[in-house]
């Protein structure tokens, strides 16, 4: 099935005429780089939870992701620390074998911040309203910094407060940010300086908090874009 797949996917590559494959000058390389992507497995796509929740919070965007062809994988984190969290997080993405992308939401965002780094198999990591801290950087500080509601998005554990990553996994692996505008538990202003600080240009939603549940189908897309880029 699979033959037969790529043989009608050739003749109509092949069939199809200059203005379809756009501006380039070799049809040959054109033809090589689209198959190419046909084959190319997509990523799986590990979804990392925030500090007042667990991996049931991804539900609707898991449905979604698989519907959609991709392998899931959502972390039950203990919440205990911060470093228990990474290494728990650290676990599953080197469980997966293939490309990855990672995924976290509010204070799953610094998480993967720290489980990523020095992985060589992910691909992407996307910041769905997180956290994304640098070397020696409390996210305890950052609610001093842009206030939002008593105690905002930050986890009740007073470790997880003060803990630190020395390396940053968005230093050297490629970022996604959506902003969800609406925000009262991470100031939309900090959401705005880490996606700065990144160097990506992010997305903004007209959503709270809870966009996983509110629109997720919106996340769900952003993800996927992710996932996608990683192909080219």
């Amino acid at each position: 099935m699979k033959t037969k797949g790529i043989g009608s996917l050739l003749v109509v590559l092949i069939a199809s005429p200059p203005s379809v494959r756009g501006q380039d000058p070799s049809p040959a390389t054109w033809l090589y780089d689209a198959l190419a992507d046909v084959t190319k497995p997509k990523p799986t796509i590990v979804l990392v939870h925030t500090a007042f929740a667990d991996a049931m919070g991804w539900q609707y965007i898991v449905a979604i992701l698989r519907t959609d062809g991709y392998k899931v994988v959502a972390v039950e984190n203990p919440l205990a620390s911060l470093d228990d969290d990474i290494v728990t997080t650290k676990s599953v993405i080197d469980g997966v074998k293939g490309p990855v992308v990672v995924v976290g939401h509010s204070y799953g965002g610094a998480v993967i911040t720290g489980a990523a780094a020095g992985s060589l198999n992910v691909r992407a990591l996307v910041y769905i309203a997180a956290f994304a801290p640098d070397a020696y950087e409390p996210i305890g500080e950052f609610n001093e910094k842009y206030p939002s509601e008593p105690r905002g998005a930050l986890p009740a554990s007073s470790a997880i407060l003060s803990e630190t990553i020395s390396f940053p996994a968005w230093r050297s692996i490629p970022s996604w940010y959506l902003i969800s505008r609406d925000n009262y538990e991470i100031n939309s202003d900090l959401q705005r300086f880490f996606a700065k600080r990144m160097g990506v240009i992010p997305i903004e939603l007209r959503a709270s908090h809870g966009a996983l549940i509110s629109q997720p189908k919106t996340v769900a897309r952003f993800i996927e874009e992710a996932a996608a880029d990683t192909k080219k």
